[in-house]
């Protein structure tokens, strides 16, 4: 089983627009999640104050269904060996067809626009 980096930062977008910063340390178990809307429908984890196992029900509400048909082989496409909530958003961006939510994972170099482009190849 991969281990998770004891750190983590993720930036929460719909499309250019960020919505909130969170911050993990699973060495702690710390979850500091700064929100820039008031909006609870934009706010990942609405008004609660969110543990780690709330970060991976996150990442598992931005992904691709465990119980998809053909889950095995998107997995496997995907260069992976189970199904790792956090391993698969950081492939997808957390990035689903029916809205414009997205991730960016670790300080990475990516824009709406980039992951638009990304997709249509």
């Amino acid at each position: 089983m991969e281990m998770k980096p004891r750190k983590l930062k993720v930036e929460y977008f719909n499309k250019d627009t960020l919505l909130a910063i969170i911050e993990a340390d699973y060495a702690t178990d710390e979850i500091k999640v700064t929100n820039f809307t008031d909006n609870v429908l934009d706010k990942p984890f609405g008004n609660l104050e969110p543990t780690i196992d709330d970060l991976d029900d996150f990442f598992e509400e931005h992904i691709i269904d465990r119980n998809r048909f053909d889950i095995k082989e998107v997995l496997k496409y995907n260069g992976l060996d189970f199904y790792d909530p956090e391993a698969i958003a950081r492939i997808s961006h957390g990035r689903t067809t029916d809205n414009n939510y997205w991730m960016r994972f670790d300080d990475e170099d990516l824009t709406w626009e980039k992951l638009l482009e990304s997709e249509r190849k």
